[in-house]
């Protein structure tokens, strides 16, 4: 009698969930893994790639360590024909069953100018990234405090605001940090323990947040709030776009 075959399984995306189904799924089918890059990255942790708290090879890890008996396919998906898997290079990769897990991106909410003026964070380039546009602004800025704008007090706003003010005390340059966020209150769900800690936190790193606060455009250097009367303009040195996902 001949041996069954295995399935084909195709899993596009490296994050978490990409991961956790290739690790569960390699040892009894014939599992294929589409990314485009060879390291899986632990995004709880990139936030301090941008203070130099770790190193990017702290917070990543090569794929075929973790997935050692799936085939990994470096590429992007870019159609689905049928039961082949289409590639951008062109390729094709037969399936059973196709895994879509590429993740999100982030959610400007259509405001305007935001793609050309703020930074998110999703990968470890953007934590690299972040920490070279606050040196060179540091660079620029002479007479006056660096003025850093977090937009979105999401666990992710905290982070990155925190950890910009870490760096900005590393580096020994006089700064603000300033937290945005539309909402009349943040986390909203958690305890009074939570909220203590993060008032003191932010207090620790002097950080200023500020609720109530519906963005309505960004300019180079400015983000712009809606105001009773009119809009009213804060400027800033460095611009972070923490607002949250959208598929």
């Amino acid at each position: 009698m001949a041996a069954r075959k295995k399935q084909r399984v195709v899993v596009c995306g490296a994050g978490f969930a990409g991961i956790n189904v290739a690790k569960a799924l390699e040892s009894k089918c014939d599992v294929t893994l589409v990314a485009p890059t060879d390291r899986f990255v632990y995004l709880p942790l990139i936030h301090e790639v941008l203070s130099e708290n770790v190193t990017p090879r702290t917070v990543t890890k090569g794929l075929d360590k973790i997935l050692p008996k799936t085939t990994l396919v470096h590429g992007r998906a870019a159609k689905v024909e049928g039961k082949d898997l289409e590639l951008a290079s062109g390729d094709r990769l037969p399936f059973d069953t196709l895994v879509v897990a590429v993740g999100a991106e982030s959610n400007d909410f259509g405001v305007p100018g935001v793609a050309e003026n703020t930074l998110s964070f999703y990968s470890v380039g953007d934590a690299l990234q972040a920490n070279a546009m606050i040196k060179v602004a540091a660079t620029q800025v002479q007479d006056r405090p660096l003025r850093v704008v977090v937009v979105g007090a999401s666990f992710t706003g905290v982070e990155v605001a925190g950890e910009a003010a870490e760096l900005l005390h590393k580096l020994d340059v006089p700064h603000n940090v300033l937290l945005l966020d539309a909402a009349p209150k943040v986390f909203p769900h958690q305890s009074a323990e939570f909220h203590q800690g993060i008032e003191k936190g932010l207090e620790r790193l002097s950080l200023e947040m500020r609720l109530n606060q519906k963005i309505v455009e960004v300019r180079k250097n400015m983000v712009v709030v809606a105001g009773t009367d009119r809009p009213s303009e804060i400027p800033a040195d460095v611009i972070f776009w923490c607002t949250g996902a959208k598929p």
